[in-house]
Parts: C-alpha cells; sequence; structure tokens
C-alpha cells in the first residue's frame, strides 16, 4: 500500500513539474483545497449563515450527529457506533460514569470542551481559520 502511494505521489509530482508547477506551488494548492473543504464544513453547520459558528450551532450540530449515529436509537452511544470518532482514550475521557457508552448531555460536554479548545482567540465564535488547527478538526469529528 505504502509501495502505491509513492508511486502514485511521484506521478502526481512528475505531471504537476510537467505543468510548470513547483513542489512547494503544488503543497500550497493542496493546502488551500484542504482549508476550502473546512470552510465548507463550517457553512454546513453555520445555521444563521454569518460566516462563524457559535456554542448553540455547535451543539445543535453535535447533537445531530450523536442522533445519526445512535443506530439503535437508545439515546446512547457505545463503541461500535462512534466508528473511530475517539480513540479510547477519548472516550474513556468523555464518560464520566464510566458505563462504557456517551450519552447526550456527555457528547455536548465534549463538544463544547473541543469547540473551546480550538477557538483560542476566547471569541466564543469559530471561524475558517480555526477550522484548520489540530484541534478545529477534532471538534468537527464530533459535530460533522
Amino acid at each position: 500500500m505504502r509501495t502505491l502511494a509513492l508511486a502514485l505521489s511521484a506521478a502526481i509530482f512528475a505531471v504537476v513539474a510537467a505543468n510548470g508547477m513547483t513542489e512547494s506551488a503544488f503543497a500550497a494548492e493542496k493546502k488551500s483545497a484542504k482549508a476550502a473543504k473546512l470552510c465548507a464544513e463550517l457553512k454546513a453547520t453555520d445555521d444563521d449563515t454569518d460566516g462563524e459558528l457559535d456554542m448553540a450551532e455547535a451543539k445543535a450540530s453535535a447533537t445531530k450527529v450523536f442522533k445519526k449515529l445512535d443506530k439503535n436509537n437508545d439515546g446512547k452511544l457505545d463503541a461500535k457506533e462512534f466508528k473511530g470518532r475517539l480513540t479510547k482514550k477519548e472516550f474513556e475521557a468523555a464518560n464520566p460514569d464510566k458505563d462504557k457508552t456517551i450519552e447526550l448531555p456527555e457528547w455536548l460536554a465534549l463538544a463544547e470542551a473541543r469547540f473551546k479548545a480550538a477557538n483560542p482567540d476566547g471569541d466564543v465564535t469559530l471561524e475558517c481559520d480555526e477550522l484548520q488547527s489540530k484541534k478545529g478538526k477534532a471538534f468537527l469529528k464530533i459535530a460533522r
């Protein structure tokens, strides 16, 4: 698999070089595409379309995700249902009652904690650039 990935990377770079784009320009283009995808994620959860995500919108989105993941509609997510959105360590931290499931209030507490962590300027909203950070991406794992 790694060999295939390396071969594809080399082939892509050869095409890019043939078209006159440098490796750094290609990397910048790739980063820009990822940023655009994250901005689209923001727009999908930005109910009032103000270009920012506030806590209410974040919790509403996290609630929708929770309900979508809760396949058996028991109001709890078990390890199978949250599909790798959390590591074992993150799951244990988000599950203070240690019942091996995450209920909606626990999921929303996690969403709030990740929202705050992704908001280093503390302005009570998340903007597109903040979602591009590692903490912003961690927030999106549970809210999108």
